[in-house]
């Protein structure tokens, strides 16, 4: 069930190695928790202040601290990548999103865990996902639409790995 989990990899920000780097290809941007930020050796001064916000899943627009410049390093690949700093509780350290990934030519894929990047010599790089980052819990939710699914129950906290075998039946 690999393909369930995020694309989670190491890269080295501005000479740091930070684990936990989410690579989304559903964000436009690229995010730094402010958490972060002090351990990739930048600080408040060193922020372009903004007055954008950042609107997330549950629809909440947040005000950003500001921008930060890092030089991100992946494999062999290098490329100076703006980043969005924001104040937010997070399960990842950083998030690389479109910007980045287009902008090396990354290709996530998430089934496999890795993601394919071409280096210098125009050869062809995989990098492995951040394998003992895994999924602690799993929540699900749903509303029953129709009356004959019973609910489901469950008598264990499901996780990534003990979630096989649950599922809904008709009484």
């Amino acid at each position: 069930m690999s393909h369930l989990r995020s694309l989670h990899i190491t890269a080295c920000m501005s000479g740091i190695c930070v684990n936990k780097v989410l690579i989304d290809g559903g964000a436009a941007i690229n995010l730094l928790p402010e958490r972060i930020l002090i351990k990739v050796k930048k600080y408040f001064d060193d922020l372009i202040l903004t007055n954008i916000s950042v609107t997330g899943y549950s629809g909440v627009s947040t005000p950003v601290k500001g921008l930060v410049t890092l030089e991100v390093h992946v494999g062999s690949s290098s490329r100076t990548t703006i980043f969005v700093v924001v104040s937010l509780k997070a399960s990842y350290n950083a998030l690389l999103g479109q910007d980045w990934i287009h902008g090396v030519g990354a290709i996530p894929l998430t089934v496999h865990q890795n993601t394919l990047l071409w280096n210098d010599e125009e050869k062809s790089e995989v990098i492995k996902a951040y394998s003992s980052f895994y999924v602690e819990q799993m929540h699900i939710g749903f509303k029953v639409y129709n009356d004959k699914l019973k609910s489901l129950d469950v008598d264990r906290m499901l996780n990534y790995y003990n979630c096989e075998g649950c599922f809904l039946t008709l009484e």
